[in-house]
């Protein structure tokens, strides 16, 4: 299967933002399948859900499809941070779909998230506060930084433009279920830090 976006479909907006969203949406729901059960497609959420983009019509795990022109790196832009501390927190936290495509609209590589793995310790909240122009009234943005997920929750559905066969990715995605006993807190794992080399000392002589 050819993993091409058609642009046509976002043809109406002017915004790239939106323009992205609507591109994208539409590629992932013709390919896009169930990780958790069988089932080969998505149903899409209404525009505004929550923390939510799709869901499976037979075991109703959500699904929030994140993209860009890059590969994503440890640092992913997310929404609003208090709404994503209850998505977090509650009883149905989506998987997270990490989507990057080619200026030609081609599909490059697509990243699961593990729900297991999205624990509040992953969610970062913005120094500044964003202030939404009519009311002037102020809300936090946030980022979630991937490096506290461990490798068990990252599954690679798309390499290099080709889907990873789905009975694979499906096995690795339930084998990170076992994780479910593991305390909240003890499922992410602290981010590798850069080692710097000790500078030497220069003395006058």
């Amino acid at each position: 299967m050819e993993l091409k976006c058609n642009p046509e479909v976002a043809a109406h907006l002017k915004s790239p933002s939106q323009r992205t969203r609507i591109i994208t949406e539409d590629c992932f729901s013709r390919f896009g399948c169930c990780l958790k059960r069988s089932s080969n497609a998505l149903i899409q959420t209404r525009a505004g859900t929550v923390c939510q983009d799709f869901y499976c019509p037979k075991c109703g795990q959500p699904y929030e499809l994140k993209s860009a022109k890059r590969a994503h790196t440890n640092i992913v832009q997310d929404g609003g941070y208090n709404s994503t501390m209850r998505c977090i927190q509650g009883d149905n936290v989506p998987a997270l779909m990490l989507m990057h495509y080619s200026p030609e609209w081609q599909i490059q590589g697509l990243l699961a998230i593990h729900p297991i793995f999205l624990t509040p310790n992953v969610v970062m909240k913005r120094q500044k506060p964003h202030i939404r122009p009519k009311s002037k009234a102020k809300y936090w943005m946030c980022d979630l930084n991937l490096a506290y997920i461990p490798a068990d929750g990252k599954i690679v559905l798309v390499t290099n433009g080709k889907i990873n066969p789905p009975k694979q990715t499906r096995q690795q995605f339930q084998g990170s279920a076992r994780f479910e006993d593991v305390k909240l807190a003890e499922r992410v794992r602290p981010p590798t830090l850069p080692r710097h080399k000790p500078k030497r000392l220069t003395h006058p002589v």
